[in-house]
């Protein structure tokens, strides 16, 4: 048996959303074989290594959950509320969060890559300015080495009359 499945896995509250979405949309109890498609979407979504089982497993948990919550609000408040629309809307809450998060995380990312962007432009306009500064330097560099060169032609021309002079 493979190690991963033995391991416990968590989940958090944006994996629990992303399950609920995923079962409201496909409502994998009209048909069973439904829950194939909930699970390759949730192990791409999430990359969290879990069996359709426990798929199913942790939908009745929250469901459960849901249901135990619920229950106890009614005796408490002894109103007679749809135990079905409550969930819905106990799902709608979780899924509407849900792309309320997601929505924030692709806001992140365009900043994210906006920022990166102006950080290559920048880094690109910092090395055209050194590149400019570098030819400046070698053109400063070219002419003293003509200027050296002018005056070691002069100073061999001096020392070549200076010669003819003294012979």
């Amino acid at each position: 048996m493979d190690k991963t499945f033995n391991k416990r896995t968590y989940f958090s509250t944006e994996d629990d959303l992303m399950i609920l979405r995923e079962v409201l949309g496909q409502n994998p109890y009209e048909d069973s074989n439904r829950w194939n498609f909930i699970h390759l979407n949730i192990l791409q979504i999430t990359g969290k290594s879990i069996t359709t089982r426990a798929l199913q497993d942790r939908v009745k948990i929250l469901v459960n959950q849901y249901l135990n919550k619920e229950k106890k609000q009614q005796i408490k408040s002894s109103t007679r509320t749809s135990i079905k629309q409550s969930s819905i809307n106990y799902l709608t809450k979780k899924n509407e969060r849900w792309f309320e998060i997601r929505s924030r995380q692709l806001v992140l990312q365009e900043r994210q890559q906006t920022l990166l962007e102006k950080k290559c432009e920048a880094e690109h306009v910092e090395k055209i300015r050194k590149l400019e500064i570098k030819e400046k330097r070698l053109q400063m560099d070219e002419m003293k080495l003509k200027t050296q060169l002018e005056i070691f032609s002069n100073q061999q021309k001096l020392l070549g009359l200076a010669f003819q002079k003294h012979n």
